[in-house]
Formats: structure tokens, C-alpha cells, sequence
């Protein structure tokens, strides 16, 4: 471990047991001879009932001050899960995305603070709210477990992360992003530091009447369907915690929305509709300096591509895996959420998709719009195509999309032994004889023939509109 600067604390004993004095004290020694050099400092828990043993380490986890032991460093790890019992594991803080906004938000409001009264006695469960208002002994806390992941000894896997599996986002990121400044982080690697807000609110027949909102700007304005709801500050005397979530109280009303929403029924690629938006502003020093946009979501249109490769340029080692996701959107962009189709995804060139119809990874159902391919480089340099399409095939179904990026020569040497291809199964045959051109006129009549479908849908809306009215 000594080539890993990013060890923090040491843990010598084992996590979560009873241990005697006697190895308290051996393994303290056997660490200092181990790393005998400045920086190293062991940590055990503080709680007594595992032993007595605290005074052999140079910091305690604790949730604060340890009075027995004031002169020491408090560190909190594995803050915020919140489990009824640890065999059904049922909690708040954990979350799957897919199950919806209402889910997402309770677990990031729970993040930020979570407290109950028992008979008289206000009890507070390790959150923001306590870490912020903890004493200059904790000098840090570790959220237990940033991702989501599939762990060995239960059924259900950890959904408690700000991150599902793929290192995609939910609501609850966007709270521990609005901790971090607005600038000054430009030589921190892979580390944005700039205004921004997000509606954690998605506009549809089943979101709730609140409206959450995260920044880390110091107030937020408001705007629904044209006019102001209001400004609130996202800096709270009461809360130590730097930026708390500004919450705008019964201003959604799905009625409201679904009378504002009417489309221009001439428009085929209508992005959303003016009179229906809901516009949140970050403000600092009294003026706008960031904003974000809702709409009620549109009928689904095409699917998009990103290369999540978190501005890490892939290598050609035949080990180095990047993550493409697949998003299922309306004509202005906005991700169709509430949606199940099923995705298919193709890889060609320098890389191969990892997982097929046996782990449900291709193809894949949508989850919370979103589908994820996981693309292992080959040990040769080169462009990776990736194409993504809905399982099912018609007039009426979404475009699919392609996106295209490079892996580089690794900088070492590359020691392995190539284990044989597996057999693949159930592969769709395509006519190997079909020419270019032939496939290519395929393509733009189903485009044709989609742009015409779309004009009988806009004026069936049209018709029906009128019925109604």
C-alpha cells in the first residue's frame, strides 16, 4: 500500500469485531514498522462494547467527540444507511433509480437530514445536518457507498449509492454537488467547480406537489408557465450545512400543466410547449448566473448516445472498459423517464460489449430512460462504433442512434494468455449480400415513412382536440 497516496486513515483490525488488547497493541507497532514515515495514523471504532482498547489509535470512528478520548481525531464513516433490520435491509437511503422521483427525492432529503422524536427526545440519524454540526474533532465522513453494487452475502443489492452501478446520477448526487464551490477548484482533475441548479421534479401526472430544487448558488428563482413563483435562498441560518435543497411548497399541479401543454399541432418537431414550462435560476449576488429547464416530457422520439468515459481517454489493453448510455428522448431532448422499451445495442470495430441475453444486458430494458453498454477495448488501437435501437420495429418506433470514439496504444507491455471465444447465440441474420446503397435507401424510405406517421399522429391530435373541446 505504499504507492497509494490516497490512504487517509488505517485500519488495522478487523472491520466490525471484538478484539482483545493485546492485538490492539501488536498491530499499532506492526503498522509504524510497517510505514514508518509521517502521515500514517490508525483508526479503530469507538464504541467500547467491541473492546477498550481506543487509546492505541491515533483517531476513533465516531459521530463526534469522544469525551473519554477529546484529544483525539473523529472520523464518520459509512454515514446516512438507515436499515430497519439487516436481514430485510428495507431503508430510506436506499433507492434503485428506476423506481421513480418520489423515491429519489425522500432518499436525498433523508441525506440531508433525517430526525424523529422518541417520547420527548429528538433523535438525529447521521446526515449533512449532523456532519455540518459535528465539532471541530471530526475532521471528515465517508458516505457508505457512493454507487450502487451487487453484494455477495445479500439477495438485494446496495441502492443506497448517489450513483446507480453504472456511475449514473440520481437526485441525491445533485445534493452532494451542491456542496461544492462555484470556482476555484481549476486544478483539481475531472472536478467542475461552477454555478449550477437542478429541478429534481420531472412534470408528470405522478410527480409530486413540491418542487425540489438543488444548487450551489446562494438563492433560486422559480418560474412556472410564465410566471414567477418566487425566490428563495439556499443559504439557511438554521442548517449548518452550507446549501440546503430549496423546496417550493404545493405550486405543481398536473391539471395546471396538462391545460397549459397543447401543442401546435402543424409543428412535427415541436421541442415542448412555451406556456408549459418550469424555469429554476441560480442567483449570486443578486444576479441569474445559471438556470435549468423542465417540460413536460413528449411523445418518445429517438434514442441519443453519450461516452461516458469521465474525460479518461480509453486505452487498447484489451482490460479498459467505458460505459455508453443510451437515452430514450422527446423532440427537444428531455428524457423520456417513464418508459420500458427494450434497447439493442451493437459494437463494432477495436472493442466488444460485455454481457449478453443471459445477464439481460443486450438486449436491455430501459431503466428510468436510460440503457447501459459496458465496451471492452481490444489490444488494438482504434475506432469503437456503437449502435443503439429499440428491440421492436416499425413506423412508430423511436430512431436509433451511433456514436463513434477511440481507444489509444497502452503505454506498457501487455502480458496474457487469449482465452477462446464463446459460441454466440441467438444471433439476428441479416442478408450478408445486401449492398450499401440498397441498405442505405432502406434507411431514408423507414425515415420517410416515419416523418408521414408523424404528420397522421400530429393531425389525429388535432382531430381528437377538437372533440374534446
Amino acid at each position: 500500500e505504499r504507492n497509494r497516496p490516497s490512504v487517509l486513515l488505517w485500519e488495522i483490525v478487523p472491520n466490525e469485531t471484538h478484539f482483545p488488547d493485546e492485538y490492539a497493541l501488536k498491530a499499532t507497532q506492526a503498522a509504524k514498522e510497517e510505514y514508518p514515515y509521517s502521515g500514517k495514523y490508525t483508526v479503530a471504532d469507538a464504541r467500547t462494547h467491541r473492546s477498550q482498547s481506543q487509546k492505541y489509535f491515533d483517531a476513533l470512528y465516531a459521530n463526534d467527540i469522544v469525551l473519554k478520548h477529546n484529544n483525539k481525531s473523529i472520523f464518520k464513516r459509512e454515514w446516512g444507511d438507515f436499515v430497519d433490520n439487516w436481514v430485510d435491509h428495507n431503508s430510506v437511503s436506499r433507492v434503485a433509480k428506476q423506481w421513480g422521483e418520489i423515491p429519489q427525492i425522500r432518499q436525498s432529503m433523508h441525506y440531508f437530514k433525517e430526525d424523529w422524536m422518541e417520547g420527548d427526545k429528538n433523535i438525529m440519524w447521521p446526515s449533512l445536518t449532523m456532519i455540518y454540526g459535528a465539532s471541530s474533532s471530526l475532521i471528515g465522513a465517508t458516505l457508505w457507498h457512493p454507487f450502487d453494487h451487487q453484494r455477495g452475502y445479500h439477495p438485494d443489492p446496495f441502492w443506497g449509492g448517489i450513483m446507480d452501478a453504472y456511475r449514473q446520477p440520481k437526485f441525491s448526487y445533485y445534493l452532494l454537488k451542491s456542496l461544492l464551490p462555484t470556482k476555484g477548484l481549476e486544478d483539481v482533475p475531472h472536478v467542475k467547480a461552477a454555478p449550477f441548479v437542478y429541478i429534481a421534479h420531472l412534470m408528470s401526472p405522478f410527480s409530486p406537489e413540491d418542487v425540489v430544487v438543488f444548487t450551489n448558488c446562494e438563492a433560486v428563482k422559480l418560474t412556472l408557465y410564465g410566471e414567477e413563483v418566487g425566490v428563495k435562498k439556499a443559504i439557511d441560518s438554521n442548517s449548518p450545512v452550507p446549501r440546503v435543497p430549496v423546496v417550493f411548497k404545493n405550486v405543481f399541479k398536473y391539471t395546471d400543466v396538462r391545460n397549459k401543454n397543447k401543442k401546435g399541432y402543424g409543428k412535427i418537431n415541436q421541442k415542448y410547449v412555451e406556456e408549459a414550462l418550469m424555469k429554476a435560476e441560480g442567483i449570486i449576488n443578486g444576479k441569474v448566473v445559471t438556470d435549468h429547464i423542465r417540460w413536460p416530457v413528449g411523445r418518445k422520439r429517438r434514442l441519443i448516445l453519450k461516452v461516458d468515459d469521465s474525460r479518461i481517454q480509453p486505452v487498447a489493453d484489451g482490460s479498459d472498459i467505458t460505459t455508453v448510455v443510451a437515452y430514450l428522448v422527446d423532440a427537444g431532448g428531455a428524457i423520456k423517464r417513464l418508459s420500458d422499451e427494450i434497447v439493442r445495442f451493437t459494437v463494432e470495430g477495436e472493442g466488444e460489449l460485455i454481457g449478453g441475453e443471459e445477464n439481460a444486458i443486450n438486449p436491455q430494458k430501459l431503466l428510468w430512460g436510460e440503457a447501459v453498454a459496458l465496451v471492452r477495448s481490444s489490444i488494438k488501437p482504434g475506432k469503437i462504433h456503437v449502435k443503439a435501437e429499440l428491440l421492436k420495429d416499425g413506423i412508430n418506433v423511436p430512431d436509433f442512434a451511433e456514436i463513434e470514439y477511440s481507444t489509444v496504444a497502452s503505454r506498457q507491455d501487455l502480458s496474457y494468455s487469449e482465452l477462446p471465444k464463446k459460441a454466440i447465440r441467438n444471433v439476428n441474420l441479416t442478408l450478408k449480400d445486401e449492398s450499401k446503397t440498397l441498405k442505405k435507401m432502406r434507411v431514408e424510405l423507414q425515415k420517410v415513412k416515419k416523418q408521414l406517421q408523424q404528420y397522421k399522429i400530429n393531425e389525429v391530435g388535432k382531430q381528437q382536440q377538437k372533440f374534446i373541446e
